[in-house]
């Protein structure tokens, strides 16, 4: 009959050991670790995500209102090509005592 170095006599029960205890810790604190960080890596997908979504509306804004002031110049300058626009006729440096807003040098006073 061979004897088994790893089985237990008959009365002895399982108790755990320092080093069991310390290893079964060390290793629910790395899973913790593990899914915080796969938390945050997700968190900082959709912050990253939401951001360039906000910033490609923005640009689609911006570009959008840039070019509705495009049209509106070369539709003013198609349909009323020897009058000037009112806002060119302003110049918009301002006193630096009152603020107010003077004619411009090259318009003429009507």
């Amino acid at each position: 009959m061979s004897v088994n170095p790893f089985s237990r006599p008959a009365g002895e029960r399982f108790r755990f050991s320092w080093p069991l205890l310390l290893l079964m810790a060390t290793i629910a604190a790395v899973a913790f670790a593990a899914i915080q960080a796969q938390m945050a890596v997700r968190s900082h997908q959709r912050t990253a995500n939401r951001l360039l979504h906000d910033y490609s509306a923005f640009a689609a804004w911006s570009y959008q209102q840039h070019l509705a002031n495009q049209l509106q110049e070369s539709a003013w300058e198609a349909l009323h090509p020897f009058y000037p626009r009112m806002d060119a006729m302003v110049d918009l440096s301002m006193h630096a005592d009152m603020g107010a807003v003077r004619p411009a040098r090259h318009v003429r006073e009507m």
